[in-house]
């Protein structure tokens, strides 16, 4: 049956989206855990080894001089690209 807005009202309608990782730990307690925590599982999550993430960080500062925001740090802004970038995920 169509309704008064040309929609069909018995359609089907789609899932409500639902968040994929659920975590009780801020963004800078995620970083400093990944940071504290295996190797392997730092490079899995950001796709480079911490030392790497480390210079990363290092030459963002000095060379391209970027900073830290008044509520997100340099260390968490790059780690939340990275992981955006290597898994394809934003939450």
């Amino acid at each position: 049956m169509v309704g008064c807005c040309g929609r069909d009202r018995d359609a089907v309608r789609a899932p409500a989206l639902q968040r994929r990782h659920i975590s009780s730990l801020s963004g800078r307690e995620w970083v400093t855990t990944l940071l504290a925590g295996h190797n392997d599982v730092f490079a899995e999550q950001m796709g480079m080894a911490k030392h790497v993430f480390r210079k990363l960080l290092r030459v963002l500062y000095t060379k391209a001089h970027l900073k830290s925001t008044r509520y997100v740090d340099l260390e968490e802004q790059l780690a939340i690209f990275l992981y955006t970038t290597v898994t394809g995920l934003s939450n």
